[in-house]
């Protein structure tokens, strides 16, 4: 007799842990004979990786240098990343990319994307866990 089957479960495979940001930055295409930007937010980070928001379409496999534009907050000058998968925003407003670092950040680099400081210095750290908020001088 056949046995039932058991549900599929959604199994986190990642190997970092995502972090929830809303950083700003620009983004441009290596290798496409341009040097144009576009704006980009970028909506959470890890270790490996990133997630990154952009009104242009980049396909998978694509190579990209994140960097720091107008009133941007990322805390490093340009880094490299390939798009593994991309998926339109429901609302057709723009594209969601599931990005992968070249090389890794560093644990205070995901520190300042997880708490960047704002405009007047301080820092702003909201704790997942509950949702509160604490404002460190």
């Amino acid at each position: 007799m056949d046995e039932p089957m058991e549900p599929i479960q959604n199994v986190e495979r990642r190997a970092w842990a995502r972090h929830v940001c809303d950083l700003t930055a620009s983004c441009r295409q290596l290798g496409d004979g341009t040097r144009l930007a576009w704006p980009a937010r970028i909506r959470d980070i890890s270790l490996g990786g990133l997630c990154l928001q952009s009104s242009r379409r980049y396909e998978a496999a694509t190579l990209i240098a994140v960097e720091p534009g107008d009133d941007a907050t990322v805390p490093w000058e340009t880094r490299l990343v390939h798009v593994r998968h991309l998926r339109q925003l429901d609302d057709g407003g723009g594209w969601v990319l599931g990005c992968a670092f070249v090389s890794l950040i560093n644990q205070q680099q995901l520190q300042l994307c997880r708490n960047p400081p704002s405009a007047n210095g301080a820092r702003t750290q909201t704790r997942e866990s509950n949702g509160d908020t604490d404002t460190n001088a």
